[in-house]
């Protein structure tokens, strides 16, 4: 089993860009599992890529410190409107873990109301596959969330 690892490592690789009010992200990420009494070892992996468009011109600003893009910050007082797309894949199979798979497809589209508060509407199609069975399972996922940053 998993629960008991002797260890984990994990890789992974990110790619950000921006150019104006366009920003892109991809970032790939992979773990390797060893397990105890010479059990094989394991291999599980994700990624994802996403953009986002903001309509009303504002641009993240990078922070050169952490290497991180911060977040949109309103230039008018009526707020700022931003379009995204995401999409995701991850496998938790390998050898004799049969975890399934799942992708997963977003939208979404945000309100920068001020720099402390942001409300963001996101569509989500999921496809997951159970490995243990032939079953797949579609969810549709419609989410409103209320941010307040400090």
């Amino acid at each position: 089993p998993i629960d008991e690892a002797k260890s984990r490592t994990t890789y992974d690789v990110e790619l950000s860009a921006q150019n104006g009010p366009f920003y892109a992200e991809m970032e790939y990420q992979r773990q390797r599992v060893k397990r105890p009494n010479n059990a094989q070892k394991l291999n599980f992996h994700g990624w994802h890529a996403q953009a986002a468009y903001v309509l009303t011109g504002e641009a993240r600003k990078f922070k050169a410190s952490n290497g991180t893009f911060g977040q949109v910050v309103p230039e008018s007082e009526n707020g700022a409107w931003e379009i995204a797309g995401r999409y995701s894949y991850l496998t938790l199979t390998n050898k004799d873990i049969k975890g399934g798979s799942a992708h997963n497809a977003s939208v979404g589209l945000n309100w920068y109301a001020t720099k402390h508060v942001k409300v963001s509407g996101n569509y989500i199609r999921s496809l997951q596959h159970e490995h243990t069975t032939l079953d797949k399972r579609r969810l549709h996922i419609v989410g409103l969330r209320l941010q307040l940053v400090f």
